[in-house]
C-alpha cells in the first residue's frame, strides 16, 4: 500500500506551468483563494528571493541574474541533475527519456527562475523545487515547445508575451510521503507564479489525471490543446493555460 501512495504522489508531482501579476480575477485561480505569499529580496544575491512557509524556506533564482560560479547557481543545478531526476526514475521513466531532458536543461538555464524548497531541520538540504521557464519573445521557446517539436505556442494560441511555463517539478522520495509538504509546495509554485514577473500567460504541459487533481486544488486551466486536436501529443496528454489580467 505504502508503495502505491508514494507512485500515486510521484505521478502527481511531475508537471505544471507558471508567472505573473498578483490578481485574484485569474481564470485558473478560484475566487475563494487568497494569495498569502510575500517574497523578499536577499542583500547580498543579485536573482534571488527568498519566502518562509509553515518552517520551510523557499529560494526563488533567477538564473540569467546569478553567476554560475555562485552557491544558488550550484544548488539549481543540483536540483535539476539529481532530485528531479530521481523523481522521474521513480516514475519509471526510461534512461533515454532522462538523457534527453538532461541535455535541454543547459539550453534552457538562462530562461529558467528555480525555486527550491529547503528541509525544515536540515536547512541546508534541498527537498524539493520546480523550474519556471520564461519566454519574453516568440524566439524563445519554452520546454514543451522544445519537447515536443512539432507543437508551439503561437499554433495553440498565444495571446502575446512574456509568457511562461512551470516545468520539472520535483521531490525528494521521503518528502513525498508527507501530504502536507507536497500541498505545500504545488501552492507555493502557483503563488509565485502570481507574484513573480509580469506575463500574459503560462502553460502546462500535463495528463488529465494531473489536471483532474490540479482542479481539486483548486487550480482550474484552461484547456488548449489534446489528442483529438493534435494528434501528436502523447496519449492523453494535455497543454493547458493560466491567463493573467493585464
Amino acid at each position: 500500500m505504502r508503495n502505491k501512495v508514494t507512485i500515486f504522489i510521484l505521478t502527481l508531482v511531475l508537471s505544471l506551468t507558471s508567472f505573473g501579476k498578483i490578481s485574484p480575477k485569474c481564470k485558473f485561480y478560484y475566487t475563494d483563494k487568497t494569495l498569502r505569499i510575500s517574497l523578499s529580496p536577499t542583500k547580498d544575491s543579485k536573482g534571488v528571493q527568498i519566502v518562509e512557509r509553515m518552517g520551510h524556506t523557499f529560494k526563488l533564482i533567477d538564473l540569467s541574474q546569478v553567476s554560475e560560479n555562485s552557491l544558488e547557481y550550484a544548488q539549481s543545478k543540483k536540483f535539476l541533475n539529481e532530485i528531479f531526476v530521481r523523481s522521474l526514475a521513480h516514475l519509471n521513466k526510461d534512461q533515454s527519456f532522462i538523457d534527453s531532458i538532461l541535455r535541454l536543461n543547459p539550453v534552457l538555464m538562462k530562461q529558467m527562475h528555480i525555486l527550491l524548497m529547503f528541509d525544515a531541520v536540515d536547512t541546508q538540504k534541498i527537498t524539493a523545487g520546480s523550474a519556471f521557464i520564461v519566454a519574453k519573445k516568440p524566439t524563445e521557446k519554452l520546454a514543451f515547445e522544445k519537447e515536443l517539436d512539432s507543437i508551439s505556442v503561437d499554433q495553440i494560441g498565444a495571446r502575446g508575451y512574456p509568457i511562461a511555463e512551470i516545468a520539472r517539478v520535483g521531490m525528494e522520495p521521503n518528502t513525498l510521503q508527507s501530504p502536507e509538504k507536497f500541498r505545500l509546495l504545488i501552492d507555493t509554485i502557483f503563488e509565485v507564479s502570481m507574484l513573480s514577473l509580469d506575463i500574459h500567460s503560462f502553460y502546462v504541459f500535463t495528463s488529465r489525471f494531473h489536471r483532474t487533481l490540479y482542479k481539486r486544488y483548486g487550480y482550474d486551466l484552461i484547456e488548449l490543446a489534446n489528442t483529438k486536436t493534435h494528434p501528436q501529443l502523447p496519449a492523453n496528454d494535455l497543454i493547458l493555460e493560466g491567463q493573467l489580467p493585464r
